[in-house]
């Protein structure tokens, strides 16, 4: 929710990202009906911190993006920008209206913002009701310059006998929500998020991409919030500098651990949506060197991963042991960076290996370093597998590969 009032915030033209804000609480006071931001306690009606109730000092508008700040929030809707202007925003993007998408099922949401907190917390996204196909349309409207176009799941249909078609599904616009301008400030702002912000363990190496995480309260049934339970999710678009792929996932957990850092699930679906369509990094435009490999026998993983990542090596590390046994090279050898490098442990090899992205020939070279049943289909590289990665290998592998 951040993104709209950001986006919002820069659509009105009152965006100066050199602004410098305290991160420690908002305090809400009321007047005339709307929020405003009092100094200290006294007279507050409602508190809000940040996660964890971290202060992060003193912080500009770009800094409290990616920090993803509630504090920012308050002071941006009591200081810089009405509410009912943000409000204006998220009806034009159509976010708790039901969008009537032919062939699939869909629901109005529901939107609190009568009282002055409901406005606040609208900002961080607590109290409405969206559904998660009308938060992925409202995105493609900061994405896609600003445009809000009706979203569809039916491009076609042709008679299966005559080969007439009988339906052709035209792009409607619904909505100018932003100018290009703001698009082009977001898709940076959702980048910076990334590299220096909340969304940064999300970073695949297939290309770069942008995002925006988030985390909610998870409404209890006695009343109230759960607290012991959240909802984490993740809005990325991929490539960075001509967005195409939104990707939204969602998850509840009890008591999770670092739930916006132990991402493999996640950077999994990022890399299967990158290869498959066929929008990673040109290899190519890449600076390939040569590297001599030390031997790394006896050694701990942690070690051979400490000098993988160090010198960008390409590599798989196989089994859930704790030291390394062997590589696929020849102890000191040299190979070029962009080489695949097989490391095995001194565990056994149970779970799915990351193989997604893998050439055929590097998959085939996997099956017979690892000794691992795998069949092929296709040609190219590898863009599916029958057992998910980091799941137990408990039947026959079965890669499908696609050519680029």
């Amino acid at each position: 929710m951040k993104s709209f009032l950001w986006a919002s915030l820069i659509e009105s033209g009152r965006y100066d990202p050199n602004v410098e804000v305290q991160s420690k609480v908002y305090y809400m006071g009321i007047e005339n009906g709307l929020p405003t931001y009092l100094p200290t306690r006294s007279g507050a009606y409602a508190t809000i911190t940040n996660y964890a109730h971290i202060d992060h000092g003193i912080v500009n508008l770009d800094v409290s993006f990616n920090k993803s700040l509630n504090t920012t929030v308050g002071i941006i809707l009591s200081n810089y920008l009405k509410p009912s202007e943000y409000i204006s925003t998220l009806d034009k993007m159509s976010l708790f209206k039901n969008l009537n998408v032919y062939g699939l099922r869909s629901v109005d949401g529901h939107k609190l913002d009568r009282y002055p907190i409901e406005m606040i917390s609208m900002g961080f996204g607590q109290g409405s009701t969206i559904t998660p196909l009308n938060m992925i349309s409202a995105y493609q409207s900061i994405l896609n310059q600003g445009q809000h176009i009706q979203p569809s799941i039916v491009k076609q249909i042709v008679d299966s006998t005559s080969g007439e078609v009988l339906y052709n599904n035209t792009p409607t616009l619904l909505n100018k929500v932003f100018s290009e301008a703001t698009s082009e400030k977001m898709r940076h702002l959702l980048r910076s998020a990334v590299t220096d912000g909340t969304g940064r363990h999300y970073q695949i190496a297939e290309t770069e991409i942008i995002a925006k995480t988030g985390t909610a309260e998870v409404p209890s049934a006695e009343g109230g919030y759960a607290n012991d339970e959240y909802y984490y999710s993740i809005m990325a678009a991929l490539p960075y500098d001509n967005p195409q792929y939104l990707v939204y996932y969602g998850f509840t957990a009890k008591d999770a651990v670092k739930p916006h850092q132990n991402v493999d699930a996640q950077k999994a679906l990022l890399r299967k949506v990158a290869v498959s369509m066929n929008i990673t990094e040109d290899q190519s435009s890449n600076e390939t060197s040569v590297i001599h490999i030390p031997s790394f026998v006896n050694k701990s993983v942690a070690q051979y991963q400490f000098f993988a990542q160090e010198n960008q090596l390409k590599t798989l590390i196989l089994g859930d042991g704790n030291q390394i046994t062997h590589l696929s090279i020849a102890p000191n050898s040299k190979v070029l960076s962009s080489s695949l490098i097989l490391a095995q442990t001194n565990g056994p090899i149970t779970k799915m290996p990351y193989v997604i992205g893998l050439s055929v020939n590097e998959a085939r070279h996997l099956a017979r370093f690892a000794s691992l049943d795998i069949e092929i289909i296709g040609e190219g590289i590898i863009v599916d597998s029958n057992i998910p990665f980091n799941d137990p290998i408990d039947k026959k592998i079965i890669l499908t590969a696609l050519k680029p």
